[in-house]
């Protein structure tokens, strides 16, 4: 992982030995490097540095690729070219080394290339294909590697920047003319570095033209402040990437994100500051509707768009701006919009419904898809985002706000697509009015997604799902952590729930909906501790595990139908004691060697009772096993109080159960013991009447039968 100063050293010193003649717009000699500019750590992608004759640097957008080339530049006291500034070709090499350096010295130049004394550096490689459109600019770096192989230098003879896709293609056109060139990309920045670019932002004028000193004047409060920021972000975004697949640095290492974060360290009073992020940034344990670090990760993304709106109204051609009323061309390119026009460019769907003049509109695309090209959200992570974190927050906005909806559930539902835990935590951000938030019924699947990707070791992520009076759903995930998300689902004309490829520790009761487990393109695992009731149960994959580890974690299909939409179907982990199928058709094969037979002899015919186990069921399905409760079934003392106090579960029944020792608090946790009653989970999921059921509620019936 080469450092700036290595690459620096590797390079030629231009110097005066081969002066330029003179300069003409695009073309400039820096003298200095840029003002506050941070030397970024490198990471090489292919090829050496050692003995290469060119070095291609790839970054995202708005990471400062231009300032990283002035600063190489300024180094080697090297020409800088802007490739933005002016068409190329085939010949432009040659032709620009004789026009800046002029005729007489031409000979001086090449001899000065060939004795590796002499290099140039290339900014902006994707303003040049665009300026000069692909054939051009393709016969441009044939062109140069052609020359540069000719002269063979004994060193570095160029530098080009620009974006991975256009680097990439840069590459591979040097390669086929007979140029292997070092391929580098920008690495996020290291801590370090990160503090240094906030320090240099801060010490950059505001727009007013006040320039910041409490920063350096009390650096002690200003760095517990910014360490305080960096590290509740930190928590969030990725604390354990191996758990979360994130990695922290690819958002607070990232330079638009730390100009946004400055801007919330640029007060006065640092200690107060400290005390106001303490107070109202608690750790992620917190419940999602409350003022959070959430809502705060949100006004970052809410302000990284915002920057991003002059960056094209401005710039818009005259006659899109003359065609589009004062007051509309203002509300142009909003966060709304441009996530939608993100999804849109990574799903590969057709573009979003803008409200602008028919007659201008391909003009206004055309100028979006140019600036979406450097938009800081787009980047050679994951479906093209610079960031999982990027990705799943506009993904999450689609989903809560409907500005593109169909392009997230596409993007969402595609083969390599999986959800970070941040999706579904921004999403409650978005609706945080709504105590239970609507979703659609295709919605459940990715957010209960991601909240399982939130799973660490053994603590798993509890779904229940239950179809009230209106006939709609009412469901509660119950994360890892130990955190209760509710939803609602109205009812729908097709009643559709699907469910995904991962389904554990989930209890879903909604006899008149169909319910699909699985997706094509993946392996669906069911189990362990399932019970699934509904009308019909269709398996979309193409192959399906049943997962379990005892008798307690079986799974349990009650359904009028099931059936598998593959052709070639296969079913592995499946035996009678983990696969139960109660079914009042006949279904066919394999689901037809699991059919279980129900148990009329364990069914009450005492209304009373079947309501104390209907009450049971509903108290016991919220326990899940994890790592702090050992071998006992665990939930939360503050979920418990939350599902109380909305009437999801009874009260007097989890008061009963604390008084008979069916439920024990341990420090913040309840554990459940239903074994010591001689009761048993699988039991108390199919509301069984027996032995051990009835003497357990005995004394509950009698005090609350009536």
């Amino acid at each position: 992982m080469p450092t700036f100063r290595e690459l620096a050293d590797a390079l030629p010193h231009t110097g005066s030995d081969t002066p330029l003649a003179a300069l003409f717009d695009g073309i400039t000699q820096p003298a200095k490097p840029p003002t506050g500019f941070i030397e970024p750590t490198l990471t090489i992608r292919d090829g050496r540095l050692e003995g290469s004759s060119a070095v291609l640097v790839a970054a995202p957008a708005a990471v400062g690729k231009s300032w990283f080339a002035e600063a190489v530049a300024a180094d080697c006291s090297a020409p800088l070219w802007n490739l933005g500034r002016f068409p190329v070709g085939s010949g432009t090499f040659l032709g620009i080394v004789t026009a800046t350096h002029g005729i007489p010295a031409l000979a001086g130049v090449t001899h000065a290339l060939s004795e590796g004394k002499y290099c140039v550096v290339l900014d902006a490689l994707d303003e040049g294909y665009s300026l000069s459109r692909s054939d051009n600019f393709e016969a441009f770096i044939s062109d140069l590697a052609t020359q540069i192989t000719a002269l063979a230098p004994a060193g570095i003879a160029f530098v080009a920047c620009g974006r991975t896709p256009t680097v990439d293609l840069t590459a591979l056109l040097l390669s086929e003319a007979g140029l292997t060139p070092c391929v580098m990309a920008l690495d996020f920045f290291s801590v370090d570095a990160a503090n240094a670019f906030v320090d240099v932002q801060l010490d950059t004028e505001d727009r007013r033209g006040r320039r910041h000193t409490a920063h350096r004047q009390f650096r002690g409060p200003f760095e517990n402040a910014r360490d305080a920021i960096f590290g509740r972000v930190r928590t969030a975004v990725g604390g354990d990437d191996n758990a979360t697949g994130i990695d922290p640095r690819s958002f607070l290492g990232y330079a638009p994100v730390l100009v946004a974060l400055a801007g919330y360290l640029r007060v006065g009073d640092y200690q107060k500051l400290a005390q106001s992020l303490a107070a109202g940034l608690p750790s992620s344990s917190v419940q999602v509707q409350s003022e959070n670090l959430w809502q705060f990760l949100d006004g970052i993304m809410i302000d990284l768009l915002r920057r991003e709106q002059p960056k094209l109204i401005d710039h818009l051609p005259a006659q899109v701006r003359d065609g589009i009323e004062k007051s509309q061309l203002e509300r142009l390119y909003s966060p709304e919009e441009q996530c939608a026009w993100l999804l849109a460019r990574a799903a590969g769907t057709t573009a979003p419904f803008v409200d602008v003049p028919a007659d201008i509109l391909p003009e206004y695309e055309k100028s979006v898809m140019a600036t979406l090209d450097e938009h800081p959200f787009v980047g050679a992570g994951p479906e093209g985002f610079a960031s999982v974190v990027f990705r799943d927050y506009v993904i999450s906005r689609a989903l809560a706000l409907d500005g593109g909806a169909d392009a997230a559930r596409t993007l969402a539902r595609s083969r390599p697509y999986r959800p970070s835990p941040l999706l579904v935590r921004f999403f409650l951000t978005h609706v945080q009015s709504q105590q239970a938030p609507r979703i659609e019924p295709g919605d459940l699947e990715v957010l209960y997604a991601s909240a399982q990707a939130d799973e660490v070791g053994d603590a798993g992520t509890g779904l229940t799902v239950e179809q009230n009076a209106e006939g709609g759903l009412s469901i509660e995930i119950i994360t890892a952590r130990g955190d209760l998300l509710e939803f609602n689902m109205p009812e729908s004309g097709d009643a559709i729930l699907t469910l995904g490829d991962l389904v554990s520790h989930a209890d879903v009761s909604a006899p008149k909906w169909t319910v699909i487990v699985g997706c094509v393109g993946r392996e669906a695992v069911v189990g362990p501790g399932v019970t699934i009731e509904c009308k019909r149960l269709r398996v979309a994959s193409a192959s399906l595990r049943i997962e379990g580890n005892d008798a307690d974690d079986d799974v349990t299909w009650r359904v009028d139908s099931v059936t598998h939409t593959a052709g070639e179907f296969g079913l592995s982990g499946a035996t009678r004691q983990r696969l139960r199928i109660i079914a009042s058709e006949m279904p066919g094969y394999p689901w037809s060697s699991f059919i279980a037979y129900s148990d009329a002899d364990t069914v009450s015919n005492d209304e009373a009772l079947e309501r104390a186990i209907r009450e049971l069921k509903k108290l016991v399905t919220r326990f899940k096993p994890g790592p702090v409760s050992g071998n006992h079934p665990a939930l939360p003392i503050s979920i418990v109080n939350v599902l109380v106090a909305r009437g999801r579960v009874s009260r007097d029944m989890y008061d009963y159960g604390r008084k008979t020792g069916l439920i024990t608090v341990t420090g913040r946790v309840c554990l459940l013991h239903p074994q010591q009653f001689g009761m048993n989970i699988v039991d108390l999921k199919e509301r069984r009447a027996t032995p051990a059921v009835q003497d357990f509620l005995a004394e509950y019936v009698e005090a609350h039968g009536s």
